[in-house]
């Protein structure tokens, strides 16, 4: 315990006296002429061959959510709004209950918004244009069919940006509406954020149709 103290003071790091010779290193900024306990051989390989298992370990987890979070988005949430956008029709597409409320077509200009400017643009480097004011002022009857597929070419743009991004930069930070995120917490936004209003959508259809919409039969 004496030569770990004395080598953690050698190292710049406080002095503990939770700590043990197995987990004293000093990463090449210092040397120890003694043998530890653990022999030079394992001290000098084990942390290193453990954080080797940890990094490959982090990588696996990282491409699974990237894929899961591209497949939340492209074969769970679209396919619903697809639905909802066959039965309703182009009135009931930007009906709303009350002015404060949202109308579907104003919830897909929204989304688009949305993927755009934290994915395509937080993420995939583009400029950021968006307008978010005007996605939920806007009044006019857009055509549904014009509405979807600017989410849909938005959320192609997005899954070419996920599908190049390397796991092991999604603990890098982004600076998105004035707050910083990491690339992980970007993703992991749009996610829930579009299965949030993707809920909505379906609530506004079943309120307006008054049908089931046989969601398992996609």
């Amino acid at each position: 315990m004496i030569r770990a103290v004395s080598k953690a003071r050698r190292c710049g790091r406080p002095a503990s006296s939770f700590t043990s010779l197995a987990s004293v290193s000093c990463h090449g900024e210092c040397q120890d002429s003694g043998a530890s306990a653990l022999g030079p051989a394992r001290r000098a390989t084990q942390p290193r061959n453990r954080f080797k298992k940890e990094v490959v370990m982090n990588n696996d987890i990282g491409h699974a959510f990237l894929l899961q979070s591209r497949s939340h988005l492209n074969d769970d949430f679209m396919p619903k709004i697809r639905k909802c956008l066959d039965v309703l029709s182009e009135e009931d597409v930007w009906w709303r209950a009350h002015e404060t409320n949202n109308s579907v077509g104003n919830l897909l200009l929204h989304l688009s918004g949305n993927v755009r400017q934290w994915i395509v643009s937080g993420i995939g480097g583009v400029p950021d244009t968006r307008q978010r004011p005007l996605e939920f002022s806007e009044r006019n009857p857009i055509p549904k069919e014009i509405a979807w597929s600017k989410l849909q070419d938005a959320l192609a743009e997005a899954n070419q940006v996920m599908a190049a991004f390397p796991a092991e930069r999604l603990a890098e930070k982004r600076m998105i509406q004035d707050v910083e995120r990491t690339a992980l917490q970007v993703i992991f936004h749009v996610v829930e954020h579009f299965s949030y209003h993707t809920g909505q959508i379906i609530y506004i259809t079943k309120l307006s149709e008054g049908r089931d919409l046989k969601f398992y039969n996609l």
